[in-house]
């Protein structure tokens, strides 16, 4: 981009809505939307789906709660999702995980 495509580029910000101008400043900021974490997050399960409590493979979906997956397993019986036993497994918030990661 040339410099007089730039400065038509930078005019045309202020037409921009509010959200419009939220949403160019997360691309320019580098901060992914909150649904490809979420898949980078459950992408962490993997096709194994292993059990975080006892390492067992070939846990099954049970549902979805909070916006992710919930994953049975049949070696203990207990449930999981793609955050526990990470250190996200207790935050709420989370619209703001893209925000404070990048702190």
């Amino acid at each position: 981009m040339n410099r007089q495509e730039y400065v038509a580029w930078l005019s045309e910000i202020d037409e921009l809505s509010a959200a419009q101008r939220a949403e160019a400043g997360r691309a320019l900021s580098g901060q992914l939307p909150l649904e490809a974490v979420v898949s980078l997050l459950e992408e962490r399960i993997g096709a194994e789906r292993r059990c975080p409590h006892c390492a067992a493979q070939g846990a099954v979906i049970r549902g979805q709660a909070n916006g992710l997956r919930r994953y049975f397993c049949r070696g203990c019986s207990k449930t999981f999702n793609c955050l526990t036993g990470t250190p996200l497994a207790r935050l709420r918030h989370k619209e703001r995980w893209t925000e404070l990661a990048l702190r």
